[in-house]
């Protein structure tokens, strides 16, 4: 269409190229949403909370700024400029206007309604005339957690899971929407400068105590994540932990479907040996990853509250164990459900010196804990049939 109009100017005979693109944006202003001479002072004052607001990410910021704006690319505004463009909401076949992908359509709807929101979104958007006005009316509805960073996130949230189902096709769920936007205010609340300082602590303390290890054994350990064949080279705490998915014969659950944890604690020091078995249970997740990430987090507590140090975590889970190692849920290795999950832990392990490998299942000790428990003297066996994760 644009090369159609400058064509035809040059074919009249008309060399102005002044005057060619004068005539240019002039259609393009014909056929696009013409903008607004005033901005609404109610649009300026979100506009600038937004730009200040530290809690919130670049990203979220800018979506923030181009949804007041009316810059989003949905399906009814995009489409104004290319026919290869569909107008329809790629889900319901409805057109996506900013409204409707962001309040009124069904899957909005439903993450809307779930945790921690429970609010009726197609609802608190009647009788509103402008998106700063919706914007204004949730963060003026007295939810606890309804402030402008949380909001944002949420929606930049909702855009994503759109884009995902569009272009990658993932479809997705609505209660995903709220564990990713949980995940991401998460990671803003590690890069305080006080947890980024004791993560650098962690690291510099585990890099030191590696070269410990490697100096007095002489074996070099690989990069966090990765494989070892044998335990035995690990001087101080080690924590085996491992998960049953949809157990049914858990003490107190009364067959009902739970996750079985089980630990198995390792601490030397000295010529004294200490060896602590501990089962627990929590409910039922989605998938056996997730049950994994919830028995390392509940490792990590359980190593906070013992006050231990220099603790070596060892999963026979190889994903799980790559993406406990990277330190950052943003990273690649990092799946989307696990970010939550992961975020908890990466704040809990801050102060432990904590370090993190993958053994095989074979070598894992919680697998062996009921053969252990008839050789092994001295030990501590705890049970509880609810610890909450």
């Amino acid at each position: 269409m644009i090369t159609g109009l400058w064509t035809g100017n040059r074919a009249r005979g008309n060399s102005d190229e002044c005057y060619s693109s004068n005539l240019l944006f002039q259609r393009l202003q014909e056929i696009g949403e013409p903008a607004p001479r005033q901005v609404h002072p109610v649009t300026i004052q979100l506009l600038q909370q937004i730009w200040r607001n530290k809690q919130m990410t670049p990203r979220v910021q800018t979506f923030g700024w181009r949804f007041l704006r009316r810059a989003m690319p949905t399906g009814a505004r995009a489409g104004k400029y290319s026919t290869h463009i569909s107008t329809l909401c790629s889900r319901c076949g409805l057109e996506e206007t900013d409204i409707h992908l962001f309040f009124t359509f069904h899957f909005t709807r439903v993450a809307w309604f779930t945790y921690p929101w429970f609010i009726r979104s197609e609802l608190l958007v009647n009788n509103c005339n402008s998106l700063s006005q919706i914007l204004t009316k949730f963060m003026t509805i007295n939810h606890p957690h309804a402030s402008l960073e949380n909001i944002l996130t949420f929606m930049w949230c909702l855009w994503k899971s759109r884009n995902d189902n569009l272009f990658c096709r993932k479809p997705g769920a609505p209660h995903q929407v709220f564990q990713a936007a949980r995940a991401i205010q998460l990671n803003m609340e590690m890069q305080d400068p006080s947890v980024v300082f004791s993560l650098q602590i962690q690291s510099n303390a585990s890099r030191e105590h590696a070269a410990k290890q490697n100096t007095d054994t002489a074996y070099f350990f690989p990069p966090q994540g990765s494989t070892i064949s044998t335990d035995l080279h690990i001087s101080g705490v080690k924590i085996f932990s491992d998960a049953s998915w949809k157990a049914t014969s858990i003490p107190g659950r009364y067959g009902s479907q739970a996750i079985g944890i089980g630990l198995y604690i390792q601490i030397q020091s000295n010529q004294t040996k200490c060896d602590v078995m501990i089962q627990a249970s929590t409910e039922q997740t989605s998938t056996p990853l997730k049950a994994e990430a919830a028995a390392l987090l509940f490792a990590v507590k359980v190593a906070r509250l013992l006050k231990l140090q220099e603790v070596t975590f060892l999963k026979d889970n190889l994903s799980l164990a790559k993406a406990a190692a990277t330190c950052s849920i943003s990273a690649h290795q990092v799946p989307w459900e696990l970010r939550e999950v992961l975020a908890s832990f990466f704040q809990a392990s801050a102060h432990l010196q904590a370090s993190i490998y993958h053994v095989k299942r074979d070598l894992n000790g919680v697998l062996s804990i009921y053969h252990a428990k008839r050789d092994l003297n001295g030990v501590a066996h705890i049970q509880g049939s609810r610890s909450k994760v």
